[in-house]
């Protein structure tokens, strides 16, 4: 649901789909109750930061934010 209220034409529309994916699994994986935790959002940014910054990864992300834009990621997975 918070995907689909980024803007169409919002240019960081990607950047900001993969972090609410990422946030989610992270939450999953570490306890909901993180999230009104500040440090954890600072996390979320480090390690969005460092995914990015590797290319092999970032075709990855790519992929995955091409998945979550259109409505084709497994709902299974978010």
């Amino acid at each position: 649901m918070r995907v689909k209220k980024i803007k169409p034409d919002d240019p960081k529309k990607g950047k900001k789909a993969f972090r609410i994916f990422l946030e989610s699994v992270l939450l999953s994986e570490l306890g909901e109750n993180l999230i009104n935790d500040p440090a954890f959002y600072q996390m979320v940014s480090d390690i969005q930061d460092t995914m990015e910054a590797d290319p092999q990864i970032l075709a990855v992300i790519d992929k995955a934010v091409a998945d979550l834009l259109e409505g084709s990621a497994d709902p299974e997975i978010l």
